[in-house]
């Protein structure tokens, strides 16, 4: 099931970002890149929902048990699994520190979650082969409360991102430090709104001397500097 579930919260995030990857119309002047929040925020109720799975599946095993077939075979099939997972995290971690999406971010948090949970059931699978206790239903309890947890915490995340967010210190801070190299010219008041990857617009109000003016202009060397280094599209607003 979780598996499945992994299927599907993939399938949703190529078809965010391929509908990202749209250029601005008239009904989206904006363009499309916030569907990557909707995606992300989609895998994390996803997320959620197998780890409420889980839960429920440990408590029925533990109120019901049932005989659990051992075989080494199937053990080292299931490792292999774990060992794929741990690397789809690690690949999903190096693509999002590129893309900075939190649709990626969720997709890295499961994989790594998913090679937790194999990880011990495999535990659990080896002890109640020793033991007879019933271990599986006692870790899956474990299990599911770090994977709701985990969920709920992506689902806060991405339901931000939906709402919108303002700059992040270090982005506002590198805007700032690009407009106050040029001589005569003080950053003020600064405004971003991120309309997914690699779309982003604002407004920095910026205090200048007066033989300094031109370097203002929509279009001048400050804007045109900041769309170059952040690719962010700043409208200026001059003050004396």
């Amino acid at each position: 099931m979780n598996n499945f579930a992994d299927i599907a919260s993939c399938a949703v995030v190529v078809l965010a970002f391929e509908l990202a990857g749209k250029k601005p119309d008239r009904k989206h002047p904006f363009g499309y890149g916030r569907t990557e929040y909707i995606a992300g925020f989609v895998v994390s109720v996803v997320v959620t929902l197998v780890g409420a799975l889980f839960a429920y599946s440990a408590l029925s095993r533990l109120s019901l048990p049932i005989p659990v077939w051992f075989n080494w075979l199937y053990f080292g099939i299931v490792a292999a699994t774990a060992a794929v997972k741990l690397l789809m995290g690690f690949a999903y971690r190096k693509l999002n520190r590129a893309l900075k999406s939190g649709a990626v971010r969720a997709l890295m948090f499961d994989s790594f979650l998913d090679c937790g949970i194999t990880t011990m059931a495999l535990i659990s699978f080896l002890l109640m082969r020793y033991s007879g206790s019933r271990l599986d239903a006692v870790f899956g309890l474990v299990i599911s409360g770090i994977v709701i947890a985990g969920g709920i915490r992506l689902i806060f995340s991405s339901g931000r991102e939906l709402l919108g967010r303002g700059a992040d210190a270090e982005t506002a801070s590198r805007v700032k430090e690009i407009a106050e190299a040029h001589e005569g010219v003080t950053a003020g008041e600064l405004e971003l709104h991120r309309y997914g990857y690699a779309f982003t617009r604002g407004m920095l109000e910026l205090r200048h001397e007066k033989g300094a003016a031109a370097a203002l202009s929509e279009g001048g060397p400050i804007a045109s500097e900041i769309k170059k280094k952040l690719n962010i599209d700043i409208k200026i607003i001059p003050k004396l």
